[in-house]
Order: C-alpha cells, then sequence, then structure tokens
C-alpha cells in the first residue's frame, strides 16, 4: 500500500487521470470545474452529488478504458479437479489459466469507434442522451 491507503493501481489510474487532464485543459478543466461547481452547490458534498457528476465519471473511466493497467486482465486458475467446461462446450482441465485481453478489448474498434483517441466525454454524453440530461 502507498501513502493515503492507494494501492499501486490505484495510484496509476490517478496518475493517468491527471496526465489527461494536463494534456489538454482547454478542453476538460472548466467542465469539470463547472459540473463540480453546480453540483456541489445544489445538493452539498453527497454521495447524491458525486453519483451526479458524470463527466468526472466519464474522464476516469475513458482514462482507465484507455490506459489500462496490464494487457490482460481477471486471470483465473482453473482449481476444480474435473476442470471447467463453459456453456459452449470449450473445456479447460485443472491447472489451466485463462485471462481477458485487456488492451485488445478496449482499444477495438468495433466495441469503441475512433478507440485509439482519448475523449474524456465520450461515456458522458451517451449518459447524458440516455438520462435526458442537458449538458452542465
Amino acid at each position: 500500500m502507498f501513502a493515503h491507503g492507494f494501492s499501486k493501481g490505484g495510484l496509476q489510474a490517478l496518475t493517468n487521470v491527471l496526465y489527461h487532464l494536463a494534456e489538454h485543459p482547454e478542453r476538460y478543466l472548466q467542465p469539470l470545474r463547472d459540473e463540480v461547481e453546480e453540483l456541489v452547490t445544489r445538493q452539498g458534498w453527497t454521495k447524491a452529488a458525486l453519483r451526479d457528476m458524470i463527466k468526472i465519471d466519464s474522464f476516469i473511466r475513458k482514462s482507465e478504458r484507455f490506459n489500462g493497467l496490464s494487457s490482460l486482465i481477471m486471470t483465473r486458475k482453473v482449481m476444480n479437479p474435473k476442470g471447467f467446461t463453459f456453456s459452449n462446450g470449450v473445456h479447460l482441465p485443472i491447472d489451466s489459466i485463462v485471462s481477458v485481453a485487456n488492451y485488445a478489448t478496449h482499444h477495438n474498434e468495433v466495441h469503441y469507434p475512433d478507440a485509439n483517441t482519448f475523449d474524456g466525454f465520450r461515456f458522458s454524453s451517451i449518459c447524458e442522451a440516455s438520462r435526458g440530461f442537458d449538458a452542465i
């Protein structure tokens, strides 16, 4: 553990968020500040206000998606002596190791159009459209 309860992964994620913010302050700094000021003025520093900070949430999520901490995640080892059989019939014997391709999935144009371009508000635009929010 590092200072203030951050794990190495959490500290790296925070560092990446700050790098993205520093890279384009003209695009992100004022809208993020406006969102916080608006919501804290209306709701105070509450869970509800934090929940409604969709631009900040989008920015952090996009940074995590864009950078990731590893090319492979969710590594698991089959411990059952009988192995494991997926619903499609693929069988993994005991001691098999399986992972999810993090980088390949998150940088795939099929899943994320323009996947290799950082757009900190990509997810907030989707959220605002689905929830009927006006841009804050």
